[in-house]
């Protein structure tokens, strides 16, 4: 059994009603076993069926280990929007900074309880140096386009 994630994000145009999907190129996934890589024969069924897609997958080791990295990420925007009221829009570059530093903490937690950081290298994104400087002008951008200004 194989669980995957597809990496994409969106959001609901008030005004129409219609859902926006948000993502970087053509799409990727994220596919692996609960605790390990999918066997040569499976990985290469998927990746002849995606076959002349520039759809990418993503193998990982440990698709349990990732869900809650996955969780580490996302809950601390969740509990933004929830102090925003749900208008992401009005956070300050303060609150979206506690929201990288709940992140980094919680990947601090993970790492400390001996569970792989999955994707290889995320909690990257939230240390100080190059890649956490990346995130938060991500963070700050993602905002500024939700704003409907020019990026």
């Amino acid at each position: 059994m194989l669980f995957a994630f597809q990496a994409t994000a969106g959001k609901r145009d008030v005004e129409s009603g219609v859902l926006i999907c948000e993502r970087l190129g053509v799409g990727a996934m994220d596919i692996g076993g609960l605790h390990a890589l999918p066997g040569e024969a499976v990985r290469l069924k998927l990746q002849n069926t995606f076959a002349g897609t520039k759809y990418r997958l993503r193998w990982q080791p440990d698709m349990e280990a990732y869900l809650i990295c996955h969780l580490a990420a996302v809950l601390p925007i969740c509990y933004l929007a929830y102090a925003c009221g749900g208008d992401m829009l009005s956070s300050t570059g303060k609150q979206r900074k506690l929201m990288r530093m709940a992140t980094k903490e919680a990947y601090g937690l993970l790492r400390a309880q001996g569970n792989p950081i999955l994707p290889g290298g995320d909690d990257a994104y939230y240390e100080p140096g190059v890649r956490g400087m990346i995130m938060q002008r991500f963070h700050d951008e993602v905002m500024r386009f939700m704003n409907g200004e020019s990026v």
